[in-house]
């Protein structure tokens, strides 16, 4: 089993679409509808404003493969919001994979990912309250920080608390 993380582009929406297609369940919960056609292309695309940005702050949108086959797709915010931190923005397995230990092993190996292409001495990530994923992030040993926010998602408003892990 061979697990691997590669930094993509807009040239490989096309499969970033089907891995978003093949998880309705994410969806549902935080935009509380499927992904419209467009919404890996958009997604791949830097959106943090300039204003909020780091002068070292660098997006990593990356493919994840299992023995060569997608399977899922990693969003990561280098030097976000501040300098040291990297923000994942979005963690997604085809859900065909989930419930398999995968998402622990495709984890460990974003992490080598980062240690291998930037400096970083935190990670930080937010969940919304309508996408219960937090016992998975806190046996990667990830904690809350106390941190809560309110993020526009495509189609509405999700209220979020942030958790952390010290690498």
């Amino acid at each position: 089993m061979v697990i691997r993380i590669e930094r993509i582009g807009t040239e490989h929406a096309s499969v970033v679409q089907q891995i978003y297609e093949k998880n309705p369940t994410y969806f549902l919960n935080t935009e509380h509808e499927l992904p419209g056609p467009d919404a890996a292309r958009k997604d791949i695309e830097d959106k943090v404003p300039v204003a909020r940005r780091s002068t070292s702050y660098e997006k990593h949108f990356c493919l994840i493969t299992l023995d060569g086959i997608p399977i899922g797709i990693v969003d990561l915010h280098q030097d976000h919001p501040q300098r040291g931190v990297t923000y994942v923005g979005l963690f997604l397995l085809d859900e065909n994979f989930q419930d398999r230990g995968l998402g622990k092993n495709c984890f460990r190996e974003v992490e080598n990912y980062i240690n291998r292409s930037f400096s970083c001495s935190h990670l930080r990530l937010g969940i919304s309250l309508d996408n219960n994923v937090e016992g998975f992030w806190k046996k990667l040993g990830f904690v809350r920080n106390g941190h809560t926010y309110n993020w526009n998602g495509a189609n509405r408003i999700n209220s979020v608390f942030e958790m952390e892990k010290k690498l």
